[in-house]
């Protein structure tokens, strides 16, 4: 008996260290999850009255009762700190339609936070931001964040703000991940190359020339190359960064889908391009997001 006692109470033991690593993170709400343990203010106290202490009598019981009750605490105000961050976290989204501000609305429902969702929709004749849009900031940017009282802009400086205050961890990884330059790599890919192509693309295509005019060949190559790049990627991963869908996916995904409703791109040449998208079409963060940001839009996702 007591040596299946003390194994327990070993095991439980082992269980600490990763609750020690977390001490040190708070919830939005200021609150510690593994408040009880002696980190920092506490959400509840352990109270043990008269019969408990003599039930609890003897080393090996007394301890093993400790961490069990130790770690039911633990759970319990990981609870308390998830309600209360959601009662009191306001993130305001401001949504223009068909555009690359569904990252923002694809993140928050993929990391399950709240959210205010105000959706803006673009001129008719220069398909830009209404002036409501344009009177939030100089540029007329989307999308853009109110949050902890300040107003941002910038798709990936939003993420990136966004996993680094309500994240906790998820959809990234940190530098002890072997992954982690790979992550760092598509999530600025996005908007460092993917992007600027598709748009040098467009521009271009506007302009009439024709398709031997050097510029017009110089752009295409550029884009053939990008993809080809993303493909080869694919060939060797279900997600950009590895194995593991992370933001790295929610950056890029606007320009192979969203972005074609401006600048038609032909993807049957890429054939893990697209078994990727239909990865994509499936998880119910996107179609959630899709459904809640653009209604009116069918996912491009072939």
């Amino acid at each position: 008996m007591a040596g299946r006692l003390n194994r327990r109470v070993r095991t439980l033991h082992r269980s600490l260290p990763e609750a020690e690593q977390a001490r040190s993170k708070r919830c939005a709400c200021g609150f510690s999850p593994h408040a009880g343990d002696g980190a920092g203010r506490p959400h509840a106290r352990i109270r043990r009255g008269n019969g408990t202490k003599r039930a609890l009598r003897g080393g090996v019981q007394f301890r093993l009762v400790r961490l069990n009750a130790l770690a039911f605490v633990i759970r319990v105000n990981r609870v308390i700190c998830r309600t209360s961050c959601e009662e009191n976290f306001v993130l305001t989204i401001h949504h223009l339609g068909h555009s690359q501000s569904e990252r923002i609305v694809w993140l928050c429902e993929e990391l399950e936070i709240p959210y205010k969702l105000e959706k803006y929709t673009r001129d008719p004749v220069t398909r830009l931001s209404p002036p409501e849009l344009k009177a939030l900031h100089p540029l007329g940017a989307a999308p853009l964040i109110e949050a902890d009282a300040i107003l941002l802009a910038e798709s990936a400086a939003i993420v990136e703000f966004i996993l680094a205050r309500y994240g906790h961890g998820r959809l990234q990884h940190g530098p002890d991940h072997p992954d982690f330059a790979s992550y760092l790599y598509w999530f600025h890919f996005a908007n460092g190359n993917l992007q600027p192509v598709m748009g040098r693309s467009m521009f271009i295509g506007r302009c009439g020339l024709a398709p031997d005019h050097p510029i017009q060949v110089s752009v295409q190559g550029r884009l053939d190359k990008v993809l080809a790049l993303i493909e080869a990627r694919l060939a060797q991963n279900d997600y950009l960064a590895g194995s593991a869908f992370t933001a790295a996916d929610i950056m890029s995904v606007f320009s192979l889908t969203t972005m074609r409703l401006f600048h038609p791109v032909d993807l049957k040449p890429y054939p893990n391009i697209l078994a990727y998208l239909q990865r994509i079409g499936a998880r119910a963060g996107y179609q959630r997001a899709m459904a809640k940001g653009d209604p009116d839009l069918t996912p491009m996702l072939t």
